[in-house]
């Protein structure tokens, strides 16, 4: 049968064959993970292979780590993130707890001026996340955003209704955007406990499981879910090399 869906390549090593040449465009795709697990290099590879291999621009949406930290830890796995940043194919935008404290702080850890962050305030709501990818989207052409993490979405807005539907409203309003989208949820190891929320159903196309077996020394990969795509429910081993994700 042939695949009538339009693919968005991830670029990542030994991935996209098990997923028919990537994810369905425009679709949103959770990775949940433990602490440890890879789910930020996930979502920073997507967006960057996106950027040097692909031509496609991308954004990514820091609400946890300092954009500033996030470049300079990466730098060891292969992504120069300033580069595709000058270049106008990444843009962060920054929501993360560094934007808080005194002024003098603050500044010493942005971005230096010449790399076009997007600072939020330091009190946001989600729809003023929403809006500022909307509008970076139209700006730099984006076809690829990452959100690292909604979990921290539950920090911003109080209730499991609200959370909910939250996360669907941005799901639609990225859905309509054409944009394909990454969602990164930090979870507890167990798999019971994962589904908690009913996050996949309300709101993922796919999702990917990232796992690490201390025991091992061993991290592996698994999907779950991909909607329109014929793919393994088995584990598949995955390192973390100084030229980004293998996996197999």
């Amino acid at each position: 049968m042939t695949d009538r869906l339009e693919r968005c390549p991830t670029g990542i090593e030994g991935l996209d064959v098990l997923i028919s040449g990537g994810f369905p465009r425009s679709r949103t795709i959770l990775v949940l993970g433990g602490c440890g697990t890879g789910k930020t290099a996930f979502g920073l590879e997507f967006v960057y292979n996106g950027a040097l291999k692909y031509n496609e621009a991308g954004i990514f949406v820091a609400l946890e780590q300092n954009p500033k930290l996030l470049r300079m830890d990466v730098l060891g796995m292969g992504y120069d993130l300033e580069k595709v940043e000058k270049d106008g194919k990444l843009r962060i935008i920054d929501g993360s707890l560094s934007r808080r404290g005194p002024e003098a702080i603050i500044k010493s850890r942005v971005s230096p001026s010449e790399l076009p962050t997007v600072v939020l305030p330091e009190k946001f709501k989600m729809d003023d996340v929403s809006k500022k990818i909307l509008e970076v989207a139209k700006q730099i052409n984006a076809k690829r955003v990452v959100i690292d993490s909604i979990s921290s979405i539950s920090e911003i807005i109080c209730g499991g209704s609200d959370v909910r539907n939250t996360l669907l409203d941005l799901h639609y309003a990225l859905q309509d955007a054409e944009l394909t989208s990454i969602m990164i949820l930090d979870t507890v190891d167990d798999e019971s406990i994962i589904t908690k929320g009913a996050v996949e159903e309300y709101v993922a196309d796919g999702v990917i499981l990232l796992k690490t077996n201390e025991a091992l020394n061993t991290r592996t990969l698994r999907i779950k879910k991909l909607r329109g795509t014929k793919h393994t429910l088995k584990p598949n081993t995955f390192e973390l090399t100084a030229n980004g994700i293998r996996v197999g």
